[in-house]
């Protein structure tokens, strides 16, 4: 009986170890793409400064106002663009993932810049 108890206490450990590792370098991915969205949020501007509108997709910024779109480092690792032309404002974030992964705690992580409020809201569910 002892022996089963001592296999199950170090699964345990084991596991949590997985998770504790699994986690690290979150915070530097999130920081690291709220890097890459400010550069795409400076491109966005510079493309309004110049045309006096923003732009209909993030592609339109490509050469002009930025060199490349590099992807966001957590959830699905896509940019979603979002433009309200009749209010004038415009909305980036990560495409968000569905399910939860213990494993890979980056992938739950939903992140967006408001042009209304001027700043990045994260959520890590």
């Amino acid at each position: 009986m002892y022996g089963y108890v001592k296999k199950l206490y170090q699964a345990m450990i084991g596991l949590l170890l997985l998770c504790l590792l699994s986690s690290c370098g979150t915070r530097e991915k999130q920081e690291i793409t709220i890097e890459r969205g400010d550069c795409i949020i400076a491109a966005i501007k510079s493309h309004y400064v110049a045309n006096n509108k923003y732009p209909q997709s993030l592609d339109q910024l490509v050469p002009n106002y930025i060199e490349r779109i590099d992807e966001p480092l957590v959830g699905r690792r896509k940019w979603v663009y979002a433009l309200y032309e009749d209010r004038d404002l415009f909305n980036l974030g990560v495409e968000p993932v569905e399910e939860y992964s213990i494993l890979r705690p980056s992938l739950n992580i939903s992140m967006w810049y408001s042009s209304k409020k001027g700043r990045w809201s994260v959520d890590t569910h």
